[in-house]
């Protein structure tokens, strides 16, 4: 979503700066252009639409009648729009945690917390801000708990994937060293948040910024459609 929305900025940019007046024949030209820039990457954003209106106005042009044109375009071909997702990436949250949920073994392994994210003129519960799953191992009669930040991301981008913000990084590192449990980050990439292509288990204390490396996940893959396993001991999962 976001190399085409600076795909679709740069395209804008472009076509804003023409110096001649345009005839209608190239009005429609340009947002013929910006539509196709728009719904390259599979969703029209709340940014692009703005977008979309404003090049309408200036143009004379029925906005509405564009956006319902461009929403169909995608429809056709087989693309969801983004005014039909509530939150698209919230969706894409809640799809790759629940994922994570089910490869943890019913078993062994029990749900304590799964943290939301309702709020309200900024207000929100304090596990808002607390990694997404709180799971407690049971083994030998003895429980154990641990944390898992769950990212899926669509692709690398150059090699690397940045699987947080700074504040987020801050966070996690402070919940897991103020409660005393270990958390992990789980992040899938490639294929669908429900169905990710590759998946990564990766300790929170060996990440040191938001951006990571390909090579330094080799060691952190793991079968997509494999349960996860604890070692307590060792605080190694995987």
């Amino acid at each position: 979503m976001g190399i085409g929305s600076v795909v679709f900025a740069a395209g804008l940019v472009v076509f804003t700066f023409a110096k001649r007046p345009e005839t209608d024949v190239e009005k429609q030209k340009r947002m013929d252009h910006v539509i196709e820039l728009a719904i390259a990457d599979g969703v029209l954003t709340k940014n692009e639409l703005s977008k979309i209106k404003e090049l309408a106005e200036e143009s004379g042009m029925d906005a509405a009648t564009i956006i319902k044109d461009a929403e169909q375009k995608m429809a056709e071909l087989g693309i969801a729009s983004e005014t039909e997702l509530v939150d698209y990436a919230k969706k894409s949250g809640d799809d790759f945690e629940k994922y994570v949920v089910q490869n943890f073994s019913k078993k062994y392994f029990t749900v304590k917390e799964w943290a939301g994210d309702k709020y309200v003129n900024g207000v929100y519960a304090e596990t808002t801000q607390h990694p997404d799953l709180l799971m407690e191992l049971s083994s030998h009669g003895v429980k154990h708990l641990l944390s898992v930040e769950c990212k899926w991301r669509k692709e690398f981008h150059n090699d690397f994937i940045q699987f947080a913000n700074e504040a987020q990084l801050k966070r996690y590192k402070k919940y897991e060293k103020d409660n005393g449990i270990p958390v992990f980050i789980a992040l899938g990439v490639g294929g669908t948040p429900s169905k990710p292509a590759q998946l990564f288990v990766i300790p929170l204390r060996s990440l040191r910024k938001v951006h990571v490396h390909k090579d330094q996940l080799e060691d952190h893959q793991k079968d997509v459609d494999a349960e996860f396993y604890y070692d307590h001991e060792t605080r190694n999962f995987r």
